[in-house]
C-alpha cells in the first residue's frame, strides 16, 4: 500500500511537471506568436492610431509587419493634421524589431520611407506640418539624444500659401536626413514647380550644428545647386519668416541658375562663394505699387558679412544697367551727417578697391521710384562710372575716390533739359587716429570746388558760372 502511495505521488508529480512545461511551451509560443498576431490582425494598426490619435493627429494605416527576427515595416500609413497638412507613405521600413522597440533606444537606426506625399500650408509665420506635429514632436520627454539616418524616396511636397492659394510644388525628389546629439544635415535634390507651371531643378544640403560654446553660436551650411529654379518661391518662406519680409518685394517672378556656397553663425556672420549665379527675367513688386525689372542679372566670388563690414574677394555683379566689383573690406554703415559712418569715416574704413558702372536711365527703368525724381521726370540717358581704391602711402593708407558722371538728359512736362558732365575725386588718410580729406575736387560745366580739412576745420575753394548752371 505505501509502495503505491509513492507511484501515484510520483505520477501526479510527473503530470505536474508535464503540464507546467506544456504551459511554458505554449506562453513561449504565445510570446512568439504575439508579433505575428499583432501584424495579421488590428491590434498593431489600432495602436498606431490610438497613439497618433493622442497627439491631435488623425490616422490609417493598411498593414504593420514586425517580428522578434524580423524589423517593422508599415504599409499605406495616411495623416492628416486638424491645422490641414497631410502626410501619406507607401511604404515606411525601420532596422527595429520587438526587442529594439522594447529596450527604447535612442539610435532608430536607418528609416527608410517610399512613396511620399506632404500637403501643407503656410500662413502667418507658421507652417501648418508644425501646428499639427508640434505636439507628437514634443511627446518625448526623456531628454535622450536622437541618432537616426531617414532616407526618403520618390517624395512629393505641396505648399500652398494660405492668403493667395498660390501652389509651389517639389516633384521627382529624394531626401536624407542625418541626425546626430551634436548636428542636423539635410540633403533633397527635385523638380520645382511654381504656381504659373514654370520649374526648374534644384540640388541642396543644410547642415545645422549646434554650439560647443556661446562664443561661436550655432553654426550652418548650405549648399545649392539649381537650373532654372523659380525664385517666386521666395515669397512661400517670406510667409513663413516675416520678420525677413521688411522691405522686400511681396510678389518676386524669375528663375535662377548656378551654385551657392554658404556658412555662418547665429551671430550673424555669413561666407558666401557664387559661382556663374544668374538670375534671369526678374520682376518684383511691393503692395502694386512700383514694378522692378531685369532681364539677366551674374554674380560670381566670394563675400563675407562680419559685424559691420562687407569683404569681397573678386566679386562681381552684372546686371541690364550696372556692373560692379569689389576686392577688399567696406563698411555696410553709411549716412552724410552720422559721428561713425559719415563719408570721411567710410572712406577711412575702406581697405580694398571696387568700381562700378552705371547707366542711371536704364537704372530708372528697371526700378522706378529708387531715385528721388521730381513727378513728371523722365531720364533719357546718363552714366556715373565710380573708382575706390586703398592705396598705401608711408605709414598711412590713403582711400581714394573718383566718379565721372556723363551728360544726364531728361524731360519733364515735355521740356528737354540736361546737366553737363560732373566730376568727383576725394583722397582720405588718416594719421593717428585724426582722418584727414587731403584732396576734395568738383569739377563741371557750370564750376569747380577744391578743398582739403579733417572733421573740425578745413577749407575749400569754389568757383560757379551761374549763367551756364542757369542754361
Amino acid at each position: 500500500q505505501q509502495q503505491q502511495i509513492i507511484q501515484r505521488r510520483s505520477v501526479r508529480t510527473q503530470r505536474q511537471r508535464i503540464l507546467a512545461l506544456a504551459g511554458l511551451a505554449c506562453l513561449m509560443l504565445l510570446l512568439f506568436l504575439t508579433p505575428s498576431i499583432v501584424s495579421h490582425s488590428s491590434i498593431g494598426r489600432s495602436y498606431l492610431i490610438n497613439y497618433l490619435a493622442a497627439h491631435g493627429l488623425t490616422a490609417d494605416v493598411s498593414s504593420i509587419r514586425i517580428g522578434w527576427l524580423t524589423p517593422l515595416r508599415i504599409k499605406d500609413l495616411k495623416i492628416n493634421g486638424k491645422a490641414g497638412s497631410q502626410v501619406a507613405i507607401e511604404q515606411l521600413d525601420l532596422d527595429l524589431m520587438v526587442g529594439d522597440l522594447m529596450s527604447l533606444p535612442y539610435d532608430m537606426g536607418q528609416i527608410n520611407l517610399r512613396g511620399v506625399a506632404v500637403a501643407c500650408a503656410m500662413h502667418d509665420g507658421k507652417c501648418s506640418l508644425e501646428d499639427d506635429f508640434e505636439a507628437l514632436l514634443n511627446s518625448d520627454s526623456g531628454g535622450s539624444p536622437t541618432l537616426a539616418d531617414v532616407q526618403l524616396h520618390d517624395v512629393t511636397i505641396s505648399m500652398t500659401e494660405s492668403v493667395t492659394d498660390q501652389r509651389w510644388t517639389l516633384t521627382q525628389s529624394n531626401a536624407s536626413v542625418s541626425i546626430t546629439p551634436a548636428s542636423t544635415e539635410l540633403s533633397v535634390a527635385g523638380v520645382l514647380s511654381e504656381p504659373d507651371g514654370d520649374h526648374g531643378s534644384l540640388q541642396s544640403s543644410l547642415k545645422l550644428t549646434e554650439a560647443v560654446n556661446n562664443k561661436n553660436g550655432d553654426q550652418w551650411s548650405l549648399n545649392l545647386s539649381c537650373e532654372s529654379l523659380p525664385i517666386s518661391i521666395s515669397e512661400l518662406l517670406l510667409t513663413r519668416f516675416p520678420d525677413m519680409a521688411i522691405g522686400f518685394p511681396t510678389k518676386i517672378h524669375g528663375d535662377a541658375t548656378g551654385t551657392i556656397s554658404a556658412a555662418g553663425n547665429s551671430h550673424g556672420s555669413v561666407n558666401a562663394t557664387l559661382q556663374n549665379f544668374e538670375i534671369r527675367s526678374l520682376t518684383a513688386s511691393r503692395n502694386d505699387t512700383y514694378v522692378w525689372t531685369n532681364e539677366r542679372a551674374l554674380l560670381n566670388g566670394k563675400l563675407t558679412l562680419e559685424g559691420e563690414r562687407v569683404i569681397g574677394e573678386a566679386l562681381s555683379a552684372h546686371t541690364d544697367f550696372a556692373s560692379a566689383t569689389i576686392d577688399g573690406a567696406f563698411s555696410r554703415s553709411f549716412s552724410l551727417t552720422g559721428r561713425k559712418d559719415n563719408p570721411l569715416q567710410w572712406l577711412e574704413a575702406i581697405d580694398g578697391n571696387a568700381s562700378a558702372e552705371v547707366d542711371i536711365a536704364a537704372l530708372e527703368q528697371s526700378l522706378p521710384g529708387l531715385l528721388p525724381l521730381r513727378s513728371g521726370v523722365t531720364l533719357e540717358s546718363g552714366r556715373a562710372i565710380a573708382h575706390l581704391a586703398s592705396v598705401p602711402n608711408g605709414n598711412r593708407q590713403q582711400k581714394k575716390l573718383h566718379i565721372d558722371c556723363d551728360a544726364f538728359r531728361a524731360v519733364s512736362r515735355g521740356r528737354e533739359f540736361a546737366i553737363d558732365p560732373i566730376t568727383l575725386i576725394a583722397t582720405v588718410s588718416s594719421n593717428d587716429g585724426q582722418l584727414m580729406a587731403e584732396q576734395f575736387e568738383w569739377r563741371s560745366a557750370f564750376g569747380t570746388a577744391i578743398g582739403s580739412g579733417n572733421l573740425e576745420s578745413g577749407s575749400a575753394d569754389f568757383k560757379i558760372d551761374f549763367g551756364q548752371l542757369t542754361n
